[in-house]
């Protein structure tokens, strides 16, 4: 008796230590950045359960409250209200192994800057650019929250706030890559309302509105040395860019930074069915395109250039308003889930994502008057994913999956801060119930190695960044799921 006593006391003690952890998490869905791999800047790790059967099955298993996400006809399957919060890390490490050079106009890095009196080159051929090469290395957090309430015997309610498209660089001020970027963000945080409703006992449809704050970064250096060469080509760079100071490339003197913020909040909207034969569901659920238009400010900075001779001239900056378009694409997942004994499940999961809406980033500046696009061009891909779970004893519940993910970033568009490959994804997780109304999920995910080529021009095409990019992620998740 005592014994039994104790056990209630711990899971009372749990449930009170679970309130701060579902306030935690929603308020950092609101603060923390991300990183994306797999699907462009697209998140996976929206849901701690999901993350441990690699993503399979989740528009047909509809389990919990995170069936809003992944398919929101599931909430008719949930017949008490619940709470889930969950906390998932994103461990990326990225490494180039190249160089970045200064290059002539006609994009050819094996080049010189121009000859002096006595025919000598003044640069020598690929003028390489100084500075440190440490990659990234970094952990990020991504938290989210899900709510469902029943109403009626058919009518099930749903919220939930999630991070579902993000991605996050950020390199050193010296970093040798830094006129392809040296901070790039994206990252759209999804509020979303909707509801599941049983049209027969067999068949489910759902939706929901998603309202969703996207933001986006891009910071970068310009050499003006090198911008002079590539603009005038070899004949005109000497008489003209040493006139006025510019002789060297290869070192950041003459840098400048451009610096790009823009935010906006706009709408779209998930639709989703839920069909179950004896043992076995199958779901289906699109998730429409957002088209935002973000408020912008571009800065770039000031220049002093020294001119022959010992003088100086200043070079005012721009400091503007402007307006960006980011459109994250429309998405649709297939799958089935197989309950093959009462302690035994299969499922698989197709989807679809139309990464062809992303080709630019176009970049409107008022003061100039100008639009500069931000080009990406690249293409839809395409996921698979099966996984399992085997119920070990009445609170223990195990699982497992694997992933297959095609990159929709074409080699010719691979850039510093985007260079993912296909990958391969293994996951196992476990959920174990403390009563009937606690419940937590574990997940953890491994990606194997990939490796993408780069050969990226800099968005004033003065210099080149070749070499060969390594890409590593694992993920681990935990949440909580509280029947209210």
């Amino acid at each position: 008796m005592a014994s039994m006593q104790t056990d209630n006391d711990k899971t009372k003690l749990l449930r009170y230590k679970a309130i701060p952890l579902l306030i935690a998490s929603l308020s950092g869905a609101l603060l923390c950045s991300t990183s994306a791999q797999g699907q462009g800047f697209y998140v996976d790790e929206q849901s701690s359960r999901r993350l441990g059967d690699a993503f399979s099955g989740g528009a047909a298993e509809a389990a919990d409250a995170s069936t809003l996400f992944y398919n929101p006809a599931g909430l008719t399957r949930l017949h008490e209200s619940e709470l889930i919060s969950n906390l998932s890390m994103v461990s990326a490490n990225s490494k180039i192994r190249g160089d970045s050079f200064i290059v002539n106009k006609s994009g050819d890095q094996d080049t010189t800057f121009g000859k002096d009196a006595d025919g000598k080159d003044i640069v020598s051929k690929s003028s390489k650019v100084e500075g440190s090469k440490n990659g990234i290395d970094s952990l990020s957090v991504i938290p989210s929250i899900y709510l469902a309430i029943p109403k009626t015997d058919r009518l099930t309610l749903g919220l939930g706030v999630n991070a579902p498209y993000a991605t996050g660089t950020q390199f050193d001020d010296n970093e040798v890559f830094r006129y392809q970027v040296k901070e790039s963000e994206i990252t759209g945080i999804s509020f979303s309302f909707g509801a599941g409703y049983e049209l027969t006992p067999a068949f489910s449809i759902g939706g929901t509105v998603n309202a969703q704050y996207a933001s986006v970064v891009q910071n970068l250096d310009l050499n003006l040395s090198g911008v002079c060469q590539s603009t005038l080509g070899d004949d005109l760079a000497l008489p003209v860019c040493g006139a006025i100071g510019l002789i060297d490339p290869s070192t950041p003197q003459n840098d400048i930074n451009l610096n790009i913020e823009g935010d906006s909040l706009d709408f779209g909207y998930t639709l989703g069915g839920l069909y179950q034969f004896q043992t076995i569901r199958v779901g289906f659920n699109y998730r429409s395109k957002i088209t935002h238009k973000l408020d912008a400010e571009i800065e770039l900075t000031d220049v002093s250039l020294a001119l022959p001779g010992g003088a100086k001239v200043g070079v005012q900056g721009i400091n503007s308003k402007g307006q960006m378009i980011l459109t994250t694409p429309e998405s649709a997942s297939l799958a089935a889930f197989w309950q093959v004994s009462p302690d035994v499940t299969l499922q698989g999961d197709f989807g679809f994502t139309r990464w062809s809406r992303f080709e630019q980033i176009p970049v409107t500046v008022d003061t100039l008057g100008l639009t500069l696009p931000i080009e990406q061009n690249w293409r839809n891909s395409r996921r698979l994913a099966f996984g399992g779970s085997y119920r070990y004893s009445p609170a223990l519940l195990l699982r497992a999956g694997m992933a297959f993910d095609e990159s929709p970033i074409p080699d010719s568009n691979v850039t510093v801060d985007l260079g993912l490959n296909h990958y391969k994804a293994f996951s196992v997780g476990m959920s174990y119930r403390f009563d009937r109304d606690l419940s937590l999920d574990m997940g953890l995910q491994h990606t194997m190695t990939n490796q993408r080529q780069l050969d990226q021009l800099s968005l004033a095409e003065d210099s080149r960044a070749t070499g060969e990019i390594t890409n590593k992620f694992n993920s681990f998740a935990m949440g909580l799921r509280w029947k209210l």
